[in-house]
């Protein structure tokens, strides 16, 4: 490419309105972001865990626990449960475990213990869905038994679909769309900061349908050959 060429090149971009609103929308803070955890599995299971607990500093109370649950029971794998069934459930001495014999979360209710893998980007491996639920099986004898495999697209595990519900983070967006909108006037400040912080985090790197990925996804449509050349050449890292 001719030095003039690309110049002009750049000189577009630099007009393009879009390239100001994609700076201006990575310059906004993200506490995600910030603590460098967008995708680390932990980090996800912790913050999921902090707000299925009714107890904990959100002050959601069982709002959102309730709504997970709703979705679980719903699933015709668990025979002997209805999504009407949540409603008799007494959620505020619900126990939520965190890594216990290395299963991602556990919610332990009255009679009812939910066993959810969480993978936003690993695959399974050594049979892992199927030791859980051995697990859950000679822990909880007398429990109704629940098992989720929560990923970004809701997919199917490999090797134990008929006993694991899949279950995606868009219906976690969703879910927390839909409370932010009924409750957010009466929740705290940060609470509200990082409830909105986490939806753009899944939806930005778990799903890729936030805002900004959209809008960088047209830019580089409308420069690809800048971009192109700038990717073909740029610098080793090292």
């Amino acid at each position: 490419m001719e030095i003039q060429h690309l110049k002009s090149k750049y000189d577009k971009l630099l007009k393009d309105e879009n390239f100001d609103r994609l700076e201006l929308g990575l310059s906004n803070p993200n506490i995600f972001q910030i603590l460098q955890i967008t995708k680390s599995e932990i980090r996800h299971s912790n913050f999921l865990a902090w707000l299925l607990d009714p107890n904990q500093s959100h002050k959601l109370g069982n709002i959102f626990l309730k709504r997970f649950l709703r979705q679980v029971f719903s699933s015709e794998k668990f025979a002997t449960l209805e999504q009407v069934d949540v409603e008799a459930l007494n959620l505020s001495k619900v126990e939520i475990r965190r890594e216990w014999k290395n299963i991602d979360i556990l919610i332990i209710l009255q009679n009812v213990v939910v066993c959810i893998e969480n993978k936003t980007q690993s695959k399974e491996h050594s049979n892992q869905l199927k030791r859980y639920k051995e697990i859950i099986d000679q822990n909880f004898k007398k429990f109704e038994k629940t098992f989720v495999f929560l990923t970004p697209e809701g997919d199917l595990s490999e090797d134990e679909a008929e006993i694991f519900e899949p279950i995606s983070y868009e219906f976690i967006v969703q879910t927390l769309e839909r409370i932010l909108s009924v409750y957010g006037d009466s929740l705290n400040t940060q609470v509200d900061n990082y409830i909105k912080d986490y939806i753009t985090i899944i939806k930005r790197e778990l799903m890729k349908t936030d805002k900004l990925t959209i809008l960088s996804q047209k830019i580089y449509q409308n420069h690809k050959e800048l971009f192109d050349f700038i990717f073909d050449h740029k610098p080793e890292v090292v």
